[in-house]
């Protein structure tokens, strides 16, 4: 029971930090139109990560000598358009009401997403334990 809360915890805050982040591009970069689209592209993008996830950790593994050379900031970089692909393959039309046209809306939208979802993990990481006590 545990798991299910924490997990629908990370899908509620990747929601609302997929929200500010469409809220924060201009429309030609991504586009969001209400709860339930932002819910689903949410989802979504959460299943294909964990897809994803094993691909990513082979990848990390085979260009670990340029990570070393660059004291980890390839790996880095790896994980970002990692996740911008993700966010234009869910944004290309998988969610009715969720617009990612460019890819340069997903690069942006990576970073931004990112950067939102980590403040607000932060953020909202001990009103969540005080949340689901009881």
């Amino acid at each position: 029971m545990r798991a299910v809360r924490r997990l629908l915890w990370h899908w509620l805050l990747f929601t609302g930090a997929l929200g500010i982040t469409a809220w924060l591009l201009p429309d030609r970069w991504m586009r969001l139109e209400g709860v339930l689209p932002a819910f689903l592209a949410a989802l979504l993008l959460g299943l294909l990560n964990a897809l994803v996830r094993p691909l990513l950790v082979l990848l990390k593994l085979i260009t670990l000598p340029l990570s070393c050379l660059t004291l980890g900031l390839f790996a880095l970089v790896v994980s970002f358009v990692m996740n911008a692909l993700l966010l234009w393959l869910v944004g290309s039309g998988w969610v009715n009401g969720f617009q990612v046209p460019t890819f340069t809306g997903a690069l942006v939208g990576a970073i931004i997403l990112g950067v939102v979802n980590g403040v607000l993990s932060v953020l909202l990481g001990r009103s969540r334990s005080a949340l689901w006590r009881g």
